[in-house]
């Protein structure tokens, strides 16, 4: 893994959630992942807002336990795909947005941090809830205009979310392309949208592909390569590679965490603590 590309994991469960192992005393499932994969995250992706929140306590133990090597990326789960949500206007994207902000800012994020929007991968969002939500987002004191989990290459999500992109950016950050490998006259012209400036970056969190043969991080050689929205090249800055890991049982339906890769960009946006332990900011 070059130095630019960082490993972590995220879980519905708090970290200090107790894990019974045989023959041993209980174990925090912070503990229980660092020693089955004998290596302590770069970061632990939470949550604030809806259900399964981190709380203060939760913030502290992940930093000083891993004497603030660990960072926290911390998502919101509060949307839902309805027309009171994802599915809605720009309003519904201004109201999720400011929802998220105050629960990152009840248990303490401080500013600078970016806060990501799940919008799960069968989600049906509308282009103008994106921009309610990147309006409400660039207005915060958290980084750019918001972050988000999503299947990146599903039609429902890439073409309102490009077509939100289209309207939102100024003229200079539009091009129009020749495809020469179109299959159709009125696909030959193509529309890219252009990278954001740091201050207004839009960032992704995709979910493909799945890599189930990397399972032990402290040896793997990974390879950043997430699947991609089609004309939005490099806007996917995190990876969800492995989904439902460390199952209990072999019955069990989920696993206790999720793996995840992060490029500079993302790690950079997330929630740091001190050396000593501390959260910073908070």
């Amino acid at each position: 893994m070059t130095a630019s590309i960082h490993w972590g994991v995220d879980s519905a469960a708090p970290v200090t959630t107790k894990i019974h192992v045989p023959g041993r005393k209980p174990v925090t499932l912070f503990d229980f992942v660092v020693d089955k994969l004998k290596r302590t995250p770069d970061f632990w992706g939470r949550y604030v807002g809806g259900r399964y929140q981190m709380t203060a306590d939760e913030v502290d133990y992940i930093f000083t336990r891993s004497k603030g090597a660990c960072r926290i990326l911390v998502v919101y789960n509060g949307a839902h795909d309805s027309g009171s949500s994802v599915r809605g206007n720009f309003d519904a994207g201004v109201r999720d947005a400011r929802k998220a902000i105050t629960a990152a800012s009840g248990v303490g994020v401080p500013p600078g941090v970016m806060i990501w929007g799940d919008v799960e991968g069968a989600w049906q969002p509308s282009a103008q809830w994106f921009l309610g939500w990147w309006d409400a987002m660039f207005k915060s004191s958290y980084a750019g205009m918001g972050g988000i989990y999503c299947r990146p290459n599903a039609p429902q999500f890439h073409k309102p979310y490009f077509e939100a992109m289209t309207k939102s950016v100024p003229q200079e950050q539009l091009d129009h392309l020749l495809d020469p490998f179109a299959r159709k006259p009125k696909d030959q012209i193509v529309t890219v949208v252009f990278p954001d400036p740091p201050c207004r970056a839009r960032l992704l969190w995709g979910t493909r592909p799945q890599k189930g043969d990397w399972s032990t991080p402290s040896t793997d050689a990974f390879a950043f390569a997430p699947s991609e929205p089609p004309q939005l090249p490099g806007r996917v800055a995190l990876w969800q590679y492995r989904i439902d890991f460390l199952k209990r049982s072999s019955g069990d339906a989920y696993g206790l965490i999720d793996m995840d890769l992060a490029d500079q960009r993302a790690y950079d946006l997330m929630w740091k603590g001190k050396a000593g332990g501390a959260a910073v900011g908070a």
